[in-house]
């Protein structure tokens, strides 16, 4: 990515996060350190379990690993919700949506989520 991209990656307001093929934690933006209080050097390089509630855990990595094989999302990248954990342990009712990356050949290699809190206002312009 080009500097112009990771700028603007750094000043969006929704979390964005990148995950590999196996759901390891590639990369993390500022706003994803403000929602969930992980600082990036401590995502990075985990597994997405670190935001996902204990009970969710065995169907979203399903889900998630479906996705990578199946090279498709569920949602077809359209918004739904999720719940997630804080660093503190808190527990946030988000609305995401996620887009698969592709290799050269057209293979899932990961996937990228942006995420924000259901109840944040929204405001229309």
């Amino acid at each position: 990515m080009g500097q112009a991209g990771e700028e603007a990656i750094n000043a969006a307001g929704d979390a964005i996060v990148t995950v590999d093929r196996a759901g390891t934690i590639t990369s993390w933006n500022p706003a994803a350190e403000r929602l969930f209080g992980h600082t990036e050097t401590e995502a990075v390089g985990k597994t997405l379990v670190l935001i996902i509630p204990a009970q969710q855990r065995p169907r979203h990595v399903g889900a998630f690993h479906q996705a990578m094989d199946a090279g498709k999302l569920a949602h077809g990248g359209q918004p739904a919700g999720i719940e997630a954990t804080t660093a503190s342990g808190q527990t946030l009712r988000l609305v995401f949506s996620l887009g698969l990356l592709r290799g050269p050949d057209g293979a899932a290699t990961g996937a990228v989520a942006v995420l924000r809190r259901v109840s944040e206002p929204i405001s229309f312009i």
